[in-house]
């Protein structure tokens, strides 16, 4: 049987929309968690799949109903930190949305018992993924005149500087510099890679 991430990485199309709704629901409407968690335990006791196109589910809690479906399908079973840490690295879901999601399975899967994901569970789950998010990218246009090795380049170059702030809030900056031409490789792999994400 397949694991967690197997399953994840196999999402069906418009799972990544569905992620960027999740956060801006999550970061936007405190109270939408609880009612995300409650439609996709109604969906699931009244035997609805939210692909059922009789049923107007929202984006939300299509994406909680696939990741809690993942869980009961996965073999084996995997813990919070490693839900986590899949999550973190395989969705464009934020870590808020994230520690929603663990505490909305959890309810889901036991939604029999009241009973939700521990505090220390969850407080595991921002130790365990200390994966760098992206919070500032600067980029500049520049032409290098000359080098020690040549009198006259004339050359357009591209300067990146990205900051990147990891789980406990600290920032690191980081620059880098390539050739007008390397630039333009980088973003026409870069754009691939993103049709290939949203394809998803």
């Amino acid at each position: 049987m397949p694991g967690f991430a197997h399953l994840v990485l196999s999402a069906p199309q418009g799972f990544i929309a569905g992620c960027k709704q999740f956060n801006s629901t999550v970061e936007t409407n405190a109270a939408a968690k609880d009612s995300i968690v409650e439609a996709c335990v109604v969906s699931r006791r009244e035997d609805h799949s939210v692909t059922d196109t009789s049923m107007s589910w929202p984006e939300e809690v299509k994406v909680l109903s696939y990741l809690v479906n993942c869980f009961e399908r996965a073999s084996p079973k995997p813990t919070v930190p490693e839900m986590a840490s899949t999550l973190d690295t395989n969705t464009f879901l934020a870590r808020e949305a994230i520690t929603v999601i663990i505490a909305g399975i959890d309810s889901v899967i036991n939604s029999n018992s009241s009973t939700a994901v521990k505090m220390d569970a969850l407080m595991e789950i921002r130790k365990t993924s200390n994966f760098g998010r992206l919070s500032n990218l600067q980029w500049r246009l520049g032409v290098s005149l000359s080098s020690s090795s040549c009198q006259n380049l004339s050359a357009p170059y591209v300067a990146l500087s990205f900051d990147v702030v990891d789980n406990n809030g600290r920032k690191t900056v980081h620059t880098t510099e390539m050739t007008y031409s390397d630039f333009v490789k980088f973003q026409a792999d870069f754009a691939k890679v993103d049709n290939v994400m949203n394809a998803m």
